[in-house]
This record gives C-alpha cells, structure tokens and sequence, in this order.
C-alpha cells in the first residue's frame, strides 16, 4: 500500500490501528528505510502498542502520545479563548481573576468534567463515545496483551469499571473479585495493570510502594469524565481529576498514608481534596469543590 502510494507521488502513508497488521514495526522500519524522503505516520488508540515497537523504530520514528484535554485547552475549543497557562500553587490573585472575569469558569468546569477531555465532544453523543471507548478498551486493546484470555476475564474487567463508577471508596477487594470471577489474584492483578496500561484506570500507590503488580492504595479512571458517563459517584471525581492532571504533567502522585497529611503527595506538596468548607488538616493546599477563587 506505501509503495503504491508512492509511486502515484504521494509524500506520505498514514496507518490507523497499526497493531492490527501482523509484525507491523518491521514493515514500517521496511518502509521507512525504502523511503527515507517520505512521511509515514503510525498511530493507535493503545499506547501498548507502540511501545511494544519501539525495538524496531525508536531510531527512526518520535513518539508522541496525545493527552486528555486539560481545563485550559477546552477552554480554547469551546469559547475560543486562549488562556496562558500558570502554576496554580505559585499563581498570583491577579493571575485567577484575569480568567474569572473572561467566562463562567464554574459552570465551564462542571461542562469540562462531563464532557471535556476528549475533543469528540465538539462532535455530540460524548456518552455514547465514552462508553465505546470502554468497550473497545475492554474487548479489543486488552486482549491483544494479556496471554489467555477467558470469558470471565471479560466479566471481570467490566465489572471493575462497573464497581469503581459507583463505589465511595475508589479501589477494590481482589479476594473478592478473584473468587467472584474464578480467577487468581495475579491473573487479576495482570488484568488491573493492562487496564491502566491502555489508558482506562489511573493506579495510585503509596510512595514507597515498589511492587511492580497490585491495586495500589486508590483506582479512579484516568479519563473523569467516565464517571459521568457512567452515571457514577461523582464525590470520585475531584480526586481522579487531580491524579489524572498531575501524572499528564509529568509528576509523580502518590496516595498519603497518614490520612492527617492529606490525600496526595506530589514532589513536595501534600494536598487535601474535598467539599467547599473541607478542612486542610496538614496539608499545603486543599482543593475544594464549587469554589472559584478563595484569598484565604
């Protein structure tokens, strides 16, 4: 297909869902080399999947791995307004009310956490895409990895997503779930990290936690908008937001085990999630729900 599309004087080949080609990162190597003046692209919806080419291409081919939408950016894509962006921890007053007298940041936000991490929500039926998005993870990204996969294994994964949408506490009982679905716990652990692999949970642990496998101390899904999609518990949000926005930024997050200190720590700071009059208890900052700007 590359051949032949340059030969009718096209300068470059798209391939969508790449993995689906047997032994894809040699024929795009193939390519590459035959055609070093052209342009090929390769993408999927699975991270997994380039990393595991990247044996075969990391000489020749950048990465680049698309983001979800930050608050910012659909900001930029639904009012067409573009904000500078700044460290909210080291911002000035000035810096939050520059954006507070443009729009109505709050009720923007509760749009964005609904709708906003993926631009398909300029195209409409942001649920029934989301959902889609669940499914295929579940069904056609996951199975590609993981070694014997069953029926039940499928149940299982769908189940998860079904528990942590609706669940107060965001994690899981594996011996529970393992028995329920007739499986060991490192079949399901297995599971759990592909899960997060492919971009549907976000595992947060302990920071001196070094095991390679297991639940973490907290599971959210790394897109917050699923929770609404889904029709879950929202209270889970506030805190999937912040894990998923902090680890898109390149920073480790982790759970705080003296529950006194906080919910996460990251680098330096402790930070507490909650409602709009939560308590800092220790730590640095709190982030509070329904609240715009507070000078306290």
């Amino acid at each position: 297909m590359a051949d032949a599309a340059f030969i009718e004087g096209f300068d470059g080949v798209a391939f969508d869902e790449v993995h689906h080609s047997s032994n894809w990162s040699l024929h795009c190597k193939s390519i590459y080399d035959s055609n070093p003046k052209k342009k090929i692209w390769l993408s999927d919806s699975s991270s997994l999947v380039l990393q595991r080419g990247v044996g075969d291409l990391s000489r020749r081919f950048p990465k680049l791995k698309v983001p979800l939408l930050s608050f910012r950016e659909y900001l930029s894509l639904k009012i067409e307004n573009n904000f500078d962006p700044f460290d909210p921890f080291s911002a000035k007053l000035d810096d939050f009310q520059s954006v507070l007298s443009t729009c109505n940041v709050m009720g923007l936000f509760k749009e964005y956490l609904r709708e906003g991490f993926r631009p398909i929500f300029l195209e409409g039926d942001y649920k029934e895409r989301i959902l889609g998005i669940i499914e295929k993870s579940i069904y056609t990204d996951i199975p590609f990895y993981v070694h014997k996969i069953q029926e039940n294994h499928m149940r299982a994964m769908n189940a998860i997503v079904g528990f942590l949408a609706t669940a107060p506490i965001p994690t899981i009982n594996i011996d529970s779930m393992a028995t329920q679905w007739s499986m060991g716990k490192e079949k399901l652990y297995q599971l759990l990290d592909v899960m997060e692999q492919v971009g549907l949970v976000s595992i947060i642990r302990y920071s001196r936690d070094f095991h390679s496998s297991g639940k973490g101390a907290k599971i959210f899904f790394t897109d917050p908008s699923m929770y609404a999609a889904l029709d879950g518990n929202i209270g889970n949000v506030r805190e999937a937001f912040v894990a998923t926005m902090f680890r898109q930024a390149g920073k480790a997050i982790f759970a705080c085990k003296n529950e006194q200190n906080g919910d996460f720590e990251v680098e330096k700071l402790r930070l507490e999630m909650g409602g709009k009059s939560k308590p800092s208890k220790s730590a640095d900052f709190v982030i509070r729900d329904d609240v715009d700007l507070d000078d306290q």
